[in-house]
C-alpha cells in the first residue's frame, strides 16, 4: 500500500448509497458524472455485487468484506471535495447497514493506513461536508471501534 510521495493525513469513510455494488460498478457511476475514474481508493463490498443479485436476494458471501482497490493510493482521490489532496477515500456498499465483514475489513485498511502515518484522523463523509450524510455511521462509534485493540 505504497502512496508515493503524497501525504495521507486522514481516512475518509463514505458509503456507496446503493444495496449492491462493485468498484467496477462504482467506476462506470462516477464517469457517468464525469470523473476520469474512480474517486475512491477502495470499495468494501457487501454480498450483493450486482442489482439482479439484490432484486432476487441472491447472496454472494464469498464477496462480503472483499476489498477492492480503486484509485492508487498514489495518486490524488475524488472523493471529498476540498480535502482530496491529503486523504485516502475508502466507500463501504451499502446505505445504512453495513455488515461486521465489512466493519472488520475497514479495520484492515485503517491499520494498514496508520503504518503510513500514526497520526491517522479518521471522519465521515458528512464531517467535513454538511450537506452528506455518508457513510450513515455514527463516526464516534467506528473511530472506538476501528481504534479497539482486539482481534475480529
Amino acid at each position: 500500500m505504497g502512496t508515493g510521495k503524497r501525504k495521507i493525513n486522514t481516512l475518509i469513510i463514505h458509503c456507496s448509497a446503493s444495496e449492491f455494488g462493485s468498484v467496477e460498478m462504482i467506476r462506470q457511476w462516477h464517469r457517468q458524472r464525469g470523473f476520469k475514474e474512480i474517486g475512491y481508493h477502495y470499495v468494501i463490498l457487501n454480498a450483493y455485487p450486482d442489482g439482479d443479485h439484490w432484486q432476487k436476494k441472491r447472496l454472494c458471501p464469498d464477496l462480503e468484506g472483499k476489498i477492492e482497490p480503486g484509485r492508487p493510493l498514489e495518486k490524488i482521490g475524488a472523493h471529498t471535495k476540498g480535502h482530496n489532496h491529503d486523504s485516502v477515500g475508502v466507500c463501504l456498499v451499502g446505505d445504512r447497514v453495513f455488515t461486521s465483514r465489512q466493519l472488520e475489513a475497514l479495520r484492515e485498511i485503517h491499520r494498514e493506513m496508520l503504518k503510513i502515518n500514526p497520526r491517522l484522523r479518521v471522519l465521515g463523509h458528512y464531517e467535513v461536508d454538511p450537506n452528506k450524510t455518508c457513510p450513515n455511521l455514527g463516526m464516534e462509534w467506528v473511530r472506538k471501534y476501528l481504534s479497539a485493540d482486539h482481534e475480529p
